[in-house]
C-alpha cells in the first residue's frame, strides 16, 4: 500500500511538474523579449499558446487572439491592445500556494 501511494504521488508530482512548464511556455509567448527576430517570426507566432491561455482563464480567445497579433505587429514596445490586457493581467496574478513551493 505504501509503494502503491508513494507511486502515485510520484507521477502526480511529475504531472504537476509537466503542467507547471507548460504553462511557463505559453506566458514566454506575451514577453517580447522571448520572441524570435521580426524576420524569422513565423506566421500565428503564439496564437496556440494564448488560445490555451484564454481557455485556462476563461477569455474570449478569438478577440484575445486577435489583439495578439496587433501586439506582435506592433513596433511601439509598451503598445499593448486593450483587448490583450485582460489576459496579462491574468498572468501577473498567478496564485502559487506554500505547499508547491515547499516540495
Amino acid at each position: 500500500m505504501f509503494t502503491t501511494a508513494s507511486s502515485r504521488g510520484a507521477a502526480s508530482q511529475a504531472q504537476s511538474d509537466s503542467d507547471y512548464v507548460h504553462l511557463l511556455a505559453q506566458l514566454k509567448v506575451l514577453e517580447r523579449d522571448n520572441w524570435p527576430p521580426a524576420q524569422t517570426m513565423p506566421s500565428g507566432y503564439g496564437e496556440v499558446q494564448v488560445s490555451e491561455l484564454c481557455q485556462r482563464f476563461r477569455l474570449p480567445t478569438v478577440s484575445v487572439i486577435n489583439a495578439f497579433r496587433d501586439f506582435v505587429e506592433s513596433t511601439v514596445d509598451d503598445a499593448i491592445p486593450a483587448e490583450l490586457r485582460p489576459l496579462m493581467n491574468c498572468t501577473r496574478l498567478i496564485p502559487c500556494s506554500t505547499a508547491e513551493c515547499e516540495s
